[in-house]
């Protein structure tokens, strides 16, 4: 009995699949035409440039800096984590929406997938944003 719990329990910590989101409630996202996505610095691959085309899919207009400036509605921070489980994946990545003056957090969202619901970063980020910004 003992060893049938720790394959089942084994088994289902490969299975996690998790996406939230939080919006205080004295955010206005409808406000939200311009977002800047600041590059997260040890970020290899890319996901800043993903990030952004996935916010023009969005009807925003976005663009992309190592550190953002200039006259934009909001800054989109993320922070990305990979895992190797025979190829390496993306598990986990959240991201941050504050205001560009008083970097007052208007939106967060993160979304963790192990290796048996790994989705591409594609599908992760696209997530994560739906669930940001789609009301």
């Amino acid at each position: 009995m003992k060893l049938f719990l720790i394959l089942v329990l084994v088994g289902l910590s490969g299975c996690v699949n998790n996406a939230t989101k939080h919006v205080p409630t004295r955010a206005d996202l409808s406000k939200i035409k311009t977002i800047c996505v600041e590059k997260f610095e040890p970020d290899g691959r890319g996901l800043h440039l993903l990030i952004a085309d996935t916010l023009r899919t969005l009807n925003y207009v976005a663009t992309t800096a190592d550190k953002c400036s200039g006259n934009v509605d909001a800054v989109l921070t993320y922070r990305d984590k990979w895992m190797w489980d025979i190829t390496m994946y993306m598990i986990s990545i959240s991201m941050k929406l504050n205001d560009p003056h008083t970097g007052f957090p208007l939106a967060y969202g993160q979304a963790l997938h192990t290796s048996l619901t790994r989705q591409t970063p594609e599908e992760t980020i696209n997530e994560v944003l739906n669930n940001m910004l789609v009301q």
